[in-house]
């Protein structure tokens, strides 16, 4: 047993030796570390970087104009804000015939007008529901000179349009409730002539029964915003005829099936702002840069934020001098802090803003576009109170700068499409430290 064993251990202890001496001769043998390199094409070579830009100019701004005919309700009224000063908001509205209760002999033989009811929906109130609003309607000289598929803007020229007063009357603005106010019947007598066939052709009717314009007082301070409901607008007419007391309906009902027009014309006066936390007027369009702005809706204040094309440049060039041929942008973000932030503030701030070539135009921003279409995007541009910030995704519009499709190196900001038709507004910091910032992720491409 002895023996078997030794024999056993002398064979365990040449079978290490040999073991060894294979470890050994194989830790001798030289490896290739770049084996298969040659391989990869250079076109297939990559670099990937990230660049934060926080070199960016910003400029208060305001906007010339808006589209409200698309706006779900017109809003009349006027409202003082410390942010951005007096707001003044009228509706100009067409309407069309709507029933009769004799449909089929409309006035019918020697019709004569009773009375003359107007309708009004006002299912939101903005600012100060306490407050006395004295409205007046007057009808336009002519009618709107563009038709129902063009786009309205807050800027059209009224004043010069505005033609007689037909009525004028006092309200305090109760959300969800209808105001109702009686006409004067000779207003009503240009509506009982049928000839032309105005009756039975929207246009026609537009062009014998001009536009109405809803205009408010003016206040100083205080005061309020009030959303029409044009599905909620009506003028029913009273009336009696050789043989019997009927009624017929006009609607101002502005959806997409009718050829009713409606929307908001704004003015606004930035001198009312508060001096210590609104705007400051000498600062609005000019060429000195802001170390904060505003955003305010309603056609209000925008940013216009300049893009440091050096260091995009820088991005190109290190790119050229590495070698590398292209540069593909992994993603690329926008962020602006917000300033002076409040519970208050967080209320009133917009809750999403977005990014134009040029806002007056139009021109949204690819990445933005891209959103207003209705694509699913990156985009974002929502508040977020807990980082106190708008960040929005931007990388087609930087990935243009880098490849020469575009050289807008000035982009306006701006409050979203979907919060511009109610009153908000946020400051933004500017051109500080902890101001605006572009970070860049990309990839160098042989």
């Amino acid at each position: 047993m002895m023996r078997l064993f030794r024999r056993e251990n002398n064979m365990v202890k040449k079978s290490l030796a040999l073991a060894s001496v294979a470890l050994s001769l194989c830790g001798c043998t030289s490896v290739d570390m770049e084996l298969g390199e040659g391989v990869v094409p250079d076109i297939d070579r990559m670099e990937l970087s990230t660049e934060e830009i926080t070199d960016i100019k910003c400029y208060q701004w305001k906007a010339d104009s808006v589209v409200t005919d698309s706006w779900t309700y017109p809003l009349l009224g006027s409202m003082v804000q410390q942010m951005d000063g007096l707001t003044e908001c009228s509706v100009i509205a067409q309407y069309t015939p709507y029933s009769f209760s004799n449909a089929n002999d409309l006035w019918g033989t020697n019709p004569v007008i009773d009375s003359i009811k107007f309708t009004m929906g006002t299912p939101t109130v903005y600012g100060d529901t306490l407050s006395t609003m004295h409205v007046s309607i007057y009808d336009l000289k002519e009618d709107l000179p563009y038709p129902k598929d063009s786009v309205c803007l807050s800027s059209f020229d009224v004043e010069s349009r505005i033609g007689d007063l037909i009525h004028s009357f006092d309200m305090v603005p109760k959300e969800g409730a209808d105001v109702v106010q009686y006409l004067p019947v000779s207003y009503g007598e240009r509506l009982l002539d049928t000839t032309g066939n105005v009756y039975n052709v929207d246009t026609l009717f537009h062009k014998r029964v001009k536009p109405l314009y809803f205009k408010a007082n003016t206040v100083t301070k205080g005061g309020a915003l009030v959303a029409v409901d044009m599905n909620d607008c009506f003028i029913t007419v009273y009336y009696h005829n050789d043989t019997d007391t009927l009624d017929a309906m006009f609607t101002f009902d502005n959806s997409s099936y009718t050829y009713n027009e409606s929307f908001t014309v704004i003015r606004h006066d930035y001198s009312y702002a508060d001096p210590l936390s609104g705007v400051n007027v000498d600062d609005i369009e000019s060429k000195e840069v802001s170390k904060s702005f505003y955003i305010t809706s309603l056609g209000g204040l925008t940013g216009k934020v300049e893009i440091d094309k050096a260091a995009i440049d820088r991005i190109k060039n290190e790119a050229q001098s590495k070698g590398y041929s292209y540069v593909t942008v992994n993603n690329a973000n926008i962020v602006f802090p917000l300033s002076r932030m409040s519970i208050s503030s967080f209320d009133y701030a917009c809750q999403n803003l977005g990014l134009y070539y040029d806002y007056n135009k139009q021109q949204a921003t690819p990445d933005y576009s891209l959103s207003l279409s209705g694509t699913t995007t990156t985009f974002d541009g929502a508040l977020n109170r807990a980082l106190e910030w708008y960040r929005m995704d931007v990388t087609s519009y930087v990935q243009n700068l880098l490849i020469g499709k575009s050289d807008k190196y000035v982009i306006d900001v701006t409050p979203s499409t979907e919060t511009d038709s109610s009153p908000s507004g946020v400051q933004l910091k500017g051109s500080v430290d902890g101001g605006v910032k572009l970070t860049i992720t990309y990839t160098y491409v042989k």
